[in-house]
């Protein structure tokens, strides 16, 4: 690395930092890149230093596009063009494609650390892997009937909530959104109740969040849609009372990003609803 070249670097990170737009865990990660790349340049650890500070700002990664040209933060540092970039961080050593074992990846415009490459593939293969996969020793005409008695039709219209239920009962993922009021608790309640009567056994069941509050909301939200909907005790009794945060239910490991359940030693649980995923950290969901 020429003098002009470091002094170059060392002035973009100082920068960077100054103005906030990087902490001093970001301008470490990013000399490092520089120092172990074989091509390094401002354009490369300005790179990192974004890829780096995104993870912390709830990002799995940095899209190089929205930042190429444009002042960064408050720096006054200005990015370069998106071609020039990419042509720059493909001749780095540190910086891999796809199913490469570099420090960063690129995937088109998108710049990764490799953990977080890595934890975007897993949850990724293990949704696509359960969202094709039908749930086990389903009754489809129990189903067809008992989905009948729960959402009687009323209007000539789609019930959406009943087409959630089904897909929740009769595969082994459902994914449920919508806003305030449209009926997401109520629908996930049904289909539980559901599962419980159709399951040609009892059926181990729990419910998890992201957070504690997140935890004590989805408890209380189930415990009114439970009282509402007046289940019969040999259904009540198989539904879950109490909701863990995922670090709880998982049984975090201290002091590391591991967890005693995994893929290869899953939750015993058959049924699980997760509230809120969309806040776990990348670590959690993989």
């Amino acid at each position: 690395m020429s003098a002009r070249t470091t002094a170059d670097i060392e002035a973009l990170l100082r920068a960077l930092r100054a103005s906030g737009t990087a902490d001093e865990l970001d301008v470490h990660f990013a000399a490092f890149i520089c120092r172990t790349s074989g091509a390094p340049s401002p354009a490369l650890a300005l790179a990192a230093v974004l890829a780096s500070h995104a993870t912390r700002e709830g990002h799995v990664c940095v899209d190089l596009a929205r930042v190429a040209g444009e002042v960064v933060g408050e720096s006054g540092i200005e990015a370069p063009p998106l071609s020039q970039w990419l042509r720059v961080l493909t001749r780095c050593d540190a910086i891999g494609g796809p199913g490469a074992h570099k420090p960063l990846i690129l995937e088109g415009t998108r710049l990764y650390l490799y953990r977080y490459w890595r934890y975007e593939c897993e949850v990724a293969e293990a949704l696509l892997a359960r969202a094709t996969r039908a749930a086990p020793e389903v009754n489809e005409a129990a189903v067809r009937d008992a989905l009948s008695r729960w959402f009687p039709q009323q209007q000539e219209e789609v019930d959406w909530q009943k087409v959630a239920a089904a897909l929740a009962v009769t595969r082994a993922l459902a994914v449920i959104s919508g806003g305030p009021g449209t009926g997401k608790t109520t629908t996930v309640m049904r289909a539980l109740a559901i599962l419980a009567e159709v399951s040609p056994r009892p059926l181990r069941m729990a419910l998890a969040a992201p957070t504690g509050k997140a935890a004590a909301r989805l408890q209380e939200a189930l415990r009114a849609a439970r009282a509402a909907l007046d289940l019969p005790p040999h259904i009540d009794a198989q539904l879950p009372r109490e909701a863990a945060t995922l670090h709880r239910l998982l049984g975090a490991v201290p002091g590391s990003t591991r967890f005693r359940h995994h893929r290869e030693h899953p939750l015993p649980p058959a049924v699980l609803v997760v509230d809120c995923l969309l806040y776990a950290s990348e670590a959690t969901a993989a």
